[in-house]
């Protein structure tokens, strides 16, 4: 398992955090949320990525003399709101016909 965040570059900041079995279910999560209606992160696609904290286990145990540094924590981003919006396909332009076809015969 592993703990992922959304990351908003020009906040600089780490929010809705969730653990998820790899990257490819946290990604799929992320594209979702990108693509909804009226999505914040569709309207500034530049400004968020979808961030690989850390691995966590659910054995995990923890003293009160471990230290944990989260502050330095290094992260690795997974995909980008604009990779999601360019793997969309682009809708098809139809082309319309000026001329009316019944004239044409």
């Amino acid at each position: 398992m592993k703990l992922y965040a959304l990351h908003d570059k020009k906040a600089k900041s780490f929010t809705h955090f969730t653990v998820q079995k790899n990257d490819t279910v946290a990604a799929r999560g992320f594209a979702e949320a990108v693509l909804e209606a009226n999505s914040p992160l569709a309207w500034y696609p530049e400004d968020f990525e979808l961030a690989s904290l850390c691995d966590v286990s659910q054995d995990y145990e923890f003293s009160p003399e471990d230290e944990i540094v989260v502050a330095l924590q290094e992260f690795r981003v997974v995909i980008t709101a604009e990779q999601v919006i360019a793997a969309q396909p682009k809708a098809q332009q139809q082309e319309l016909s000026l001329v009316d076809p019944r004239k044409e015969a």
